[in-house]
């Protein structure tokens, strides 16, 4: 018996990708039914989840508030779950088809460039089906569907998605090692700075050992310019150290991250509630604000 899987996602009112029946037959596997009932099912499905797959052709630049509305009301954990087996049916797919990852990626990352600088032409083919079209466009719309919904193309995810291939992830990787093992300007200028106050310290250190081991006058009692010179060095080296590490802190993280924080304030958000909130009081903020948010884009 295979996994069924329920929720908000299968709306007794919206059409899916497979009937309902369909979904009844796929769970059980298509048992008690006769040999020529049983092909002439399977073959209703593979038409259904190929003309679903052409589908997403239409929707990969679909608005990102239509697709956020889409799933306002689906249970985090069902929709973990809807995204994993889908994302699994599409390797199976490219596995079995003998098509390579980097092809897939590569498409992909073209459609979404070409989405976002808005140059994409649509062929006749496009979400083209072949099936009729059921009363299902002709509906009436649920209440809270209303043509103020219809917004301007809003592509921000499209923008925001990183798609590589296997080898530029392993070229980006190593880059990066690469630019974490180089220390930046900031802790090059900090690191010398510590060293003249380490120096400074290991003068100082030997000019008192040199008068309480052999008696000389290096460091008690002298009253040289060396002393001033030694007390200045280490002190400014410390100081030094510390403005510069605190400098390249601030600039190299505390500035990228305030400012991901102000563009994309609602991610992190999210980022924050799942890694802290405890599931049953997630929900809550992000609703509220998520429904203000949108109530406003509405008015507009």
């Amino acid at each position: 018996m295979r996994r069924a899987f329920c929720g908000p996602f299968v709306k007794r009112k919206s059409a899916s990708l497979l009937t309902k029946t369909q979904r009844q037959r796929v769970r059980e596997g298509f048992e008690e039914l006769a040999e020529a009932k049983r092909r002439r099912d399977q073959q209703r499905v593979r038409d259904r989840l190929q003309s679903g797959v052409a589908d997403f052709r239409l929707l990969d630049d679909y608005p990102d508030e239509q697709l956020e509305i889409a799933f306002d009301d689906a249970d985090e954990a069902e929709l973990v779950e809807a995204l994993a087996a889908t994302y699994l049916t599409v390797e199976r797919v490219r596995e079995i088809e003998g098509i390579e990852r980097e092809r897939v990626i590569r498409a992909a990352r073209d459609r979404a460039e070409t989405a976002v600088t808005g140059d994409e032409t649509r062929g006749p083919n496009d979400g083209a089906t072949g099936e009729s079209e059921t009363a299902e466009d002709d509906r009436p719309t649920d209440e809270s569907e209303t043509a103020e919904d219809a917004v301007p193309d809003d592509l921000d995810s499209l923008a925001s998605i990183d798609l590589q291939t296997r080898a530029e992830v392993w070229d980006a990787a190593a880059e990066s090692a690469s630019e974490r093992a180089e220390p930046s300007r900031w802790l090059r200028w900090a690191n010398t700075s510590m060293l003249i106050a380490a120096a400074a310290l290991w003068i100082t250190v030997a000019l008192w050992t040199s008068d309480r081991l052999f008696g000389t006058a290096l460091w008690e009692g002298s009253q040289g310019i060396h002393t001033v010179i030694l007390f200045l060095s280490m002190g400014l080296g410390i100081a030094g150290w510390t403005v510069l590490v605190s400098v390249g802190v601030v600039r190299d993280r505390a500035v990228p991250l305030f400012a991901s924080l102000v563009e994309r304030p609602r991610r992190h958000l999210r980022r924050f509630l799942a890694r802290w909130v405890p599931p049953a009081l997630r929900p809550v903020v992000p609703a509220d604000l998520d429904d203000v948010d949108r109530n406003q884009r509405r008015r507009r």
